[in-house]
Parts: structure tokens; C-alpha cells; sequence
């Protein structure tokens, strides 16, 4: 569009012959970005060398001067807008960096507080492991309340007589590491052994150890694992997926959220710890 206006008024120069309108125009379109750019400075140059052998050097040397504040004003509009982009560059870096730092902070800060937590919850395990007992939260024998109160047994004629022996003869098994880190252990099996149904099984188990024949399992199989884990095992080669087996699992997954649950930790983090215990000792 700005070419054609040009060349519309170039031809309006020509056909008043006006000089300085015609370098104005050549001058004009000369600047311009376009395919024919060459040959309208070619043509500016012709009618330079006219107007000079004319005596008409200051309209020239005006000309010139107006060409060169148009390209200092298009190169100082280029020098601001690179100066505004640097400077958003450099405000939205700015932010960036704010937000990077307080992010490895807060990791780090989160970081010390995990190291702190699993230190400690290593500590628990190993005066647990020390006492050679799971931690399993029993209830009191003499604890007639639940008993009552639990109507999915109502009827039973399990009496508190034969759960305190049938409690004594479970622990006894349980006990039995062998008997223990058998995989094919059930509720079913278990109470072949004990020679009961699965109900006065069940029962026993919910009232006189407060969880499930599976969870129970669990308080006994982790601890075992746990000192399987341990640097001086016999099992310290080994891969979790090992020891898993060796305790009755053989599902990886079920003996990590076991061994989660009951450690507070995952097997790979209790090794990290336990690492990190010995080479601060």
C-alpha cells in the first residue's frame, strides 16, 4: 500500500517536474522494504547527480539529513522495544529465581524434617527389635465389654475360659517363625491347627489383639523382616523381594505397605536410615 501511494506520487512529480519531490518520493520509497527496493535507489541516485550538477546540492544535503533522522527515530524505536523486552526478561527471571529459591528451601527444610522423622522412627524400631516382642496392641484378657458389645458375635458360645486358651495357643504359633513365614498360612489353616471354627478364631482375634487375622499376621512377619533388613543378616544381600519371601509374602507390594504401616517407613527408606545410622556412628 505505502509502495503504491509512491508511485502515485512520483508520477505527480514527474508530470509537474518537480525535483524535490521526486528525491522525496524516491527517497521515500528507497527505505521501503520491498522487492524493487534496488531500482528505486538507483533511480534516487540518478536524480541525486541532476539536482547536484544543477546547483541544487542543499535540497540534496536536506534530503539526506531527513533520511538519516528517520533511521536514527526506526533505530531508537528498535533500542526501546529490545530495552522493554530485557526488561521483562529480566523482571520475569527475577520472579523466577524468587520462586526457584524458595522452592529448594522449602524442599530442603521438608528434606531435614523427613531425615528427622525417619532417624527417629529407626530409633523406635530398633528398641522394638531389641525387645523381641511386635508391637501388636492386645487387649486386656479380663476385658468383658467388648465381648458384650459386639453384636456380630452375639450368640456365641465361645466362652472367656476358651478364648484366654485359644489366645495362649494362637501366640504359641505365632510365635513359630517357621509356621510364621509360611505364605500358605490362613484364617482357614490356622484354625484346622488350633482345632476351632474360623469364627472363634476370628473373634479372638478382633477382641483379644484389636485387628484383623491379617493384620495380626503382619505385627509378627514385619519385625522378622525388619531384622532381616538389618547390615549383619544373613539375609543382607539379599533384595526386598527376597526377604518378602522369606517372611511369607509373595506379593512385593503387600509386604511394602506391611512393613509402611507398621515401620512408618518403606523398607528402601529403612535401609537409607540405617545407612546413614552407621556413618554417623
Amino acid at each position: 500500500m505505502a509502495e503504491k501511494l509512491g508511485l502515485e506520487a512520483l508520477e505527480i512529480a514527474d508530470s509537474i517536474n518537480s525535483l524535490d519531490d521526486r528525491l522525496h518520493t524516491l527517497a521515500f520509497l528507497s527505505d521501503l522494504p520491498t522487492s524493487r527496493k534496488d531500482l528505486y535507489s538507483s533511480q534516487l541516485m540518478q536524480v541525486k547527480d541532476s539536482a547536484i550538477n544543477n546547483g541544487q546540492l542543499q535540497m540534496v544535503s536536506e534530503i539526506e539529513f531527513i533520511r538519516s533522522l528517520a533511521k536514527e527515530r526506526e533505530e531508537n524505536k528498535k533500542l526501546a522495544e529490545q530495552r522493554t523486552r530485557l526488561y521483562w526478561s529480566l523482571s520475569i527471571g527475577g520472579v523466577l529465581v524468587v520462586i526457584f529459591t524458595v522452592l529448594i528451601g522449602l524442599l530442603v527444610r521438608n528434606t531435614h524434617r523427613l531425615r528427622e522423622r525417619n532417624a527417629s522412627l529407626y530409633e523406635k524400631i530398633q528398641v522394638q527389635l531389641a525387645s523381641g516382642k511386635p508391637s501388636v496392641s492386645k487387649l486386656k484378657n479380663n476385658d468383658k465389654t467388648a465381648l458384650s458389645e459386639n453384636p456380630k458375635y452375639a450368640g456365641s458360645s465361645l466362652s472367656q475360659e476358651k478364648m484366654n486358651h485359644l489366645q495362649s495357643r494362637l501366640t504359641e504359633l505365632l510365635n513359630n517363625e517357621e509356621w510364621l513365614c509360611d505364605p500358605d498360612v490362613s484364617l482357614g489353616r490356622t484354625a484346622g491347627e488350633l482345632g476351632v471354627n474360623t469364627t472363634y478364631l476370628s473373634r479372638t482375634v478382633n477382641e483379644r489383639f484389636g485387628m484383623s487375622f491379617s493384620a495380626l499376621l503382619n505385627e509378627y512377619r514385619v519385625p522378622i523382616a525388619t531384622r532381616h533388613l538389618s547390615k549383619h543378616s544373613s539375609y543382607a544381600n539379599h533384595t526386598i523381594e527376597s526377604i518378602a519371601r522369606s517372611v511369607g509374602y509373595s506379593s512385593r507390594s503387600a509386604f511394602i505397605a506391611a512393613f509402611k504401616k507398621i515401620n512408618g517407613m518403606t523398607p528402601s527408606e529403612y535401609i537409607k536410615c540405617q545407612n546413614a545410622a552407621e556413618s554417623r556412628s
